[in-house]
């Protein structure tokens, strides 16, 4: 009995009390590992946004690259003037200010109401998601190619040109059934410069050696005699008119006539560069010119550089007093042949290849004159090239995202985006999303596009590039519709909408007409396998796909304050009585671009020497005279010379290309308090991240 009490007691076990030690010890421990999961999945979501944003750069880079042609001169920052209407080139924005602009800056009050308009100065100026992030920086500039080969679209004929960041901003004048004046403009070749000298006839209008593709830069010292010049001692440019190629008749031409001047602002001396239409007919600043009688009569133009300057510019600036002008930069001027805008209905002019159409408003389809795409032109030293078109415009939204790919015979395509933002959710301000903005045919059973309701804005549009109609789908129910996406996980799966060989689709073809844009004939669906095609949509995160171009050539100038200094230009510091002269100043639009200069004049102090095809980084920034400024800095020990040669620089070309990637992963509200409004957007626009993608690419040579 002894034996088996004593094994009793020896009988291990657990107590109460190490049972809940054990528990503690799995909490802290479990808790430990809970604590990780939020910042790794942070650290996930991040990293997919960063690959993703990556995908994007790199296809937007090789999207770019297959049309090189078709590169524009430079794509510069605006500010919004009163609303979307109104939008000019500003050339001191920061291309890292991502803000919205201030209503009341003195006072650093910004103001956003309850439906997302940003105020400036009381008045509505556009959406915040319009006016702020990458679209700050979206006048693109001097975009264009060889006119193509003329085809048909919908009900026209013409040359087709499909703008590479389209849509675009344009709206029609009620007035004129046109586009308003300044959002697009088509313009041609440059025109070839010469010097003149009306004190010897130079040019001779009644001379036989007339060229239509030159003009001539005649200065006030060298004009004036009244009896030769209808300007006299005014600086002036002789444009050689166009003769039409049926009629005979002088064609009455706009010119796009772009030059630096300087100018007496009250308090000193600066320099200014202006962008400015030269139209016929109005006597300020031409002088008439007819066939019939006069000194001044024949194949010129004739205009007034000094009157010009009181009319207001494309892109901001103009509207300054005549008399204050101090004479222009003549090896500054720049002259080409603007095309003008004729309506959906009126007829082509066999004898003015310089007409276009815009056929599907903001979606960037512009038709031109088939006769121009067999015009040629002369440049410098005779030779004979295509005529071009060059379009300058403004992105509507870098946030729509332009997927190219080939459409296949069947099955589905995997957008570079991971998903698509439906137009049935909300935006990251609360509010309901509305679209891409473009008013194309939609999701419904009957496709007859017309102004009573079928057409809308659409959260996902196929655009076929090679005729600018619009394949209609995004339907997984309708049996028109060629295609369904999968937004959740971004695939579009085609479908053939008839018998027949390939992938067989209706399509929408843009008509010009703001009434009825768009026509489909459900009787003839075509093949669209291996198409062209365009996706646009928006993906979740709002992804902004952006181009920065550094601008194909800088001008050196010599602007007498540093707010002179203005995109697309470049000024030796030193020189003028401001800045360094170890510096190469630039505009802060610039900032972080690449150029090449091919050559600068330099010196260590004894020895002046040229560098030569010198690659150049943008990279530092200085403010002088409250005015911010990019710059180039020579290696340690060097200045820039002027003296050996008049000249320090010349020759200077950009070469950079970048795609730049926006997206932000969180989220605000509006309500009510428009300060809080804006105060809240702050906050959120603090959580944009960026990637960029570079490329080297200095533009088409158009």
């Amino acid at each position: 009995m002894v034996s088996v009490v004593t094994r009793r007691k020896l009988r291990s076990g657990t107590t109460l009390i190490e049972l809940l030690v054990v528990i503690v010890v799995f909490l802290v421990g479990i808790l430990a590992v809970v604590q990780i999961f939020p910042a790794g999945l942070a650290t996930l979501r991040l990293t997919a946004g960063n690959t993703l944003a990556t995908s994007l750069a790199r296809s937007e880079i090789q999207r770019i690259q297959g049309q090189a042609e078709q590169v524009p001169e430079m794509i510069m920052p605006v500010n919004f003037v009163g609303s979307t209407s109104l939008i000019a080139i500003e050339s001191g924005i920061d291309i890292n200010d991502l803000k919205a602009p201030l209503d009341d800056p003195a006072a650093n009050i910004g103001r956003i109401n309850q439906d997302g308009g940003v105020l400036v100065g009381g008045s509505v100026i556009g959406n915040w998601s319009k006016v702020s992030g990458a679209n700050i920086i979206s006048r693109v500039i001097g975009e264009g190619k060889p006119v193509p080969s003329p085809r048909v679209v919908g009900t026209q004929f013409g040359s087709l040109m499909q703008l590479l960041f389209a849509p675009i901003y344009y709206t029609v004048d009620s007035g004129t059934g046109l586009g308003r004046a300044g959002l697009l403009q088509l313009y041609g070749n440059d025109m070839v410069g010469r010097d003149g000298d009306r004190d010897f006839n130079i040019p001779n209008p009644r001379g036989s050696r007339f060229r239509d593709y030159q003009f001539f830069t005649v200065p006030a010292g060298s004009a004036t005699d009244p009896t030769m010049t209808p300007f006299a001692n005014e600086d002036q440019l002789w444009i050689g008119s166009l003769q039409s190629a049926t009629t005979g008749n002088w064609l009455s031409q706009t010119y796009r006539v772009n030059f630096s001047f300087n100018y007496n602002t009250g308090s000193g001396v600066r320099q200014f560069d202006v962008v400015v239409l030269a139209q016929p007919g109005d006597t300020s600043y031409i002088a008439p010119n007819t066939i019939t009688a006069g000194v001044f009569s024949g194949p010129y133009t004739v205009v007034s550089l000094q009157r010009l300057i009181a009319k207001s510019g494309l892109y901001g600036g103009g509207g300054f007093d005549p008399t204050k002008f101090l004479g222009a930069d003549m090896s500054s001027v720049r002259v080409q042949r603007v095309y003008d805008e004729v309506g959906y209905l009126s007829a082509w002019d066999a004898g003015n290849p310089y007409q276009y159409k815009v056929l599907s408003s903001n979606l960037g389809a512009v038709l031109i004159n088939p006769g121009a795409s067999f015009a040629k032109v002369r440049v410098a030293g005779g030779a004979t090239v295509p005529l071009v078109a060059k379009a300058d415009y403004t992105v509507f939204d870098w946030r729509i995202i332009r997927d190219e790919f080939r459409v296949p015979g069947a099955g589905s395509v995997k957008l570079v985006a991971n998903s698509v933002k439906s137009a049935s959710g909300t935006g990251v301000d609360g509010k309901p999303n509305t679209g891409l903005g473009s008013d194309v045919p939609g999701d419904h059973s009957l496709w007859t596009p017309n102004a009573a309701g079928v057409n809308g804005s659409q959260d996902f549009i196929l655009q076929d590039i090679e005729t600018g109609g619009i394949i209609l789908g995004n339907s997984q129910l309708d049996v028109h519709s060629a295609y369904w996406v999968d937004k959740s996980n971004g695939v579009v799966t085609f479908k053939s909408v008839a018998a027949g060989p390939g992938l067989q689709a209706y399509v929408a073809f843009p008509t010009g007409d703001p009434g009825n844009p768009w026509s489909a004939d459900l009787n003839a669906p075509v093949d669209i396998s291996g198409r062209n095609v365009r996706a646009l949509y928006m993906a979740r995160n709002e992804y902004a796909v952006q181009v920065l171009k550094a601008s194909s050539t800088y001008r050196s100038t010599f602007p007498g304050t540093p707010g002179g200094l203005k995109a697309g230009e470049c000024a030796v510091g030193g020189v003028n009585g401001w800045g360094s002269p170890n510096r190469l100043y630039f505009s802060l639009a610039d900032y972080t671009q690449k150029a090449t200069a091919g050559e600068m004049w330099v010196t260590d102090g004894t020895t002046p020497r040229p560098l030569l095809d010198k690659d150049i980084l943008i990279s530092g920034r200085e403010t002088l005279g409250g005015v911010t400024l990019a710059y180039y800095q020579l290696p340690a020990g060097l200045t820039f010379d002027f003296a050996t040669n008049g000249y320090s620089v010349r020759r200077v070309r950009g070469s950079s290309l970048k795609a730049r990637v926006l997206w932000n992963p969180t989220s605000f509200q509006l309500g009510t308090d428009q300060v809080q409004n804006y105060q809240n957007f702050m906050t959120w626009a603090q959580s944009w991240r960026r990637v960029v993608t570079e490329s080297f690419e200095a533009g088409a040579p158009n």
